[in-house]
């Protein structure tokens, strides 16, 4: 978190995240940052493979199939806007907490993963409508 308010790096990524062609002009280098950010994702996500590998004893390739969505809809339930610019680590992570309750109290239901998928699926699509909405107002 203190890296992307307190440091020019993350600043950056803010700024193209919002506006990209705007970055640009304001002499940010934004293939630089870009680049930069590809390489951390491809690092990070080679570590986290690394760290499923060792748990579960087996590479599988297909192993995060299906996760995207999750994932969007975590971000996005935390209060990230969809379209970029704006949004925190800390509401990111209260919304991994609020899916990651929400898929554990349907599994103790005993909902099936395909009807999870459903529910998840919907509560991106009202998300991203009432966020909508919230930043048309402001």
């Amino acid at each position: 978190m203190v890296v992307v308010t307190k440091t020019p790096l993350g600043r950056y990524v803010t700024a193209i995240g919002d506006n990209e062609r705007a970055a640009r002009f304001a002499a940010i280098p934004t293939l630089r940052i870009t680049f930069l950010l590809y390489v951390a994702t491809g690092f990070l996500c080679a570590l986290a493979s690394v760290v499923y590998a060792a748990r579960f004893s087996t590479a599988k390739a297909d192993a995060g199939t299906g996760l995207e969505l999750e994932v969007i809809t975590a971000v996005v339930l935390g209060g990230t806007s969809i379209t970029g610019g704006r949004g925190t680590i800390l509401g990111t992570f209260l919304g991994v907490l609020i899916l990651g309750f929400a898929r554990n109290g349907l599994n103790l239901a005993g909902i099936s993963s395909v009807w999870q998928a459903i529910l998840a699926g919907s509560l991106l699509i009202l998300t991203a409508i009432v966020n909508n909405r919230l930043a048309s107002r402001r």
